[in-house]
């Protein structure tokens, strides 16, 4: 876990955060401020899908849960602009649970940073129920 360097990896990304204006990421799946639902039974691994404006380079991923644990995904492409890049996290979605969770999205440039975003996003964790309505004639 990464959970030791948390404090670094968040010092890091307040530092970069304005570094390259021109640079963007938007989350597609999950974004800033949202909430979504996943499925106690999803024995799946948690994924994450960025879109970039702007950038160069790879990026690191990490995704850190409500107590600050943390794992590291796999790197994702900054290019080309606006293209679907998805992210696997190696934590099974049944193991993740509700609160607020957060994905660290930095560039892997050494010690010369030139982006990073960060989003934080509330996840409801249960199981799914399905209700079927047969609507009535008048």
């Amino acid at each position: 876990m990464l959970s030791s360097i948390l404090p670094t990896i968040v010092v890091l990304a307040s530092l970069a955060s304005g570094v390259v204006a021109d640079c963007a990421s938007f989350g597609i799946d999950f974004q800033d401020q949202g909430s979504y639902f996943l499925s106690s039974s999803d024995t799946s691994l948690f994924t994450a899908v960025t879109q970039f404006e702007g950038c160069a380079g790879t990026a690191n991923v990490i995704l850190v849960a409500p107590d600050e644990s943390s794992w590291q995904c796999s790197d994702i492409a900054t290019q080309p602009d606006d293209t679907n890049q998805m992210t696997t996290c190696p934590i099974p979605n049944n193991q993740l649970y509700t609160g607020s969770w957060t994905i660290i999205i930095l560039d892997n440039n050494d010690a010369n940073p030139s982006f990073t975003a960060m989003r934080t996003f509330n996840l409801v964790v249960g199981v799914q129920q399905t209700v079927t309505a047969t609507p009535t004639g008048k």
